[in-house]
């Protein structure tokens, strides 16, 4: 049994449950480790004694608490993959640092889900060199992500009974031609040229000079797909310049 941090929200108590053999969760309602440790103390004691652990859930419907609904989508939605999981919560803590429902219902509202959508695409806070603060504007690809996640968590508690109707709401259109991803920061930049020294010893500054090119002419870097290449071709381990 554990204590984990789950994005910005209240810390949770984490343990396999032996009979399904799936991961409980169960939060703690607090930013406080102390005071989740003394929770935690009281979940052993009760596990110990036979007895379920988990807390009642009052209300299971539009009104159900947002922090509550989380805890429930991650204990009881099935996902294909451990990666599935996580990409759910991710993209629901972004969201959540851009509105902070309350309750579910209050993102089962198409006028709140377009105010949300607006604000996505807008940006999120970036302070500059100088002080002062202005958006970044998000990639349109990730916030159509963001969307379709959220509209599927939302109809999953249709599923549960929770919401009265499916959630209908359009996603923003994306230009299929219009690259995905966004541009480095300076700091993402700065952190990739320290990296050229543990990771390419013999060679970073050659890393460094061919990084610093691209970052220049504002060029998207892009995963290199080894399946792409025939067997016989032999992918360069570091970059070669002529002098």
């Amino acid at each position: 049994m554990r204590i984990a941090t789950a994005g910005g929200r209240a810390l949770q108590i984490r343990y396999m449950d032996p009979d399904t053999g799936k991961e409980v969760r169960i939060g703690t309602r607090t930013h406080d480790m102390e005071a989740a440790k003394e929770i935690k103390k009281d979940i052993e004691a009760k596990l110990r004694l036979g007895m379920d652990a988990k807390p009642k859930r009052k209300n299971c419907g539009p009104r159900m608490p947002w922090d509550e609904f989380r805890e429930e989508l991650s204990r009881l939605k099935s996902y294909r993959t451990e990666s599935a999981r996580e990409g759910m919560e991710y993209r629901l803590d972004i969201i959540e640092s851009v509105i902070k429902p309350r309750t579910l219902g209050e993102l089962a509202n198409p006028a709140k889900l377009t105010e949300l959508q607006a604000r996505l695409v807008a940006g999120e806070p970036l302070r500059e060199m100088d002080g002062k603060m202005q958006l970044r504007p998000r990639s349109r690809h990730s916030v159509k992500s963001y969307m379709r996640h959220l509209i599927a968590a939302l109809n999953w508690a249709n599923t549960m009974d929770w919401l009265p109707a499916r959630i209908r709401f359009k996603v923003l259109d994306v230009d299929k031609k219009t690259n995905k991803g966004r541009s480095l920061t300076t700091e993402e930049f700065e952190r990739m040229l320290t990296a050229c020294e543990s990771i390419c010893e013999h060679d970073a500054e050659s890393w460094k000079r061919l990084l610093r090119g691209i970052q220049s002419f504002r060029l998207c870097l892009k995963t290199p797909r080894r399946s792409s290449a025939p067997a016989t071709t032999r992918i360069p381990t570091s970059p070669s310049f002529r002098s």
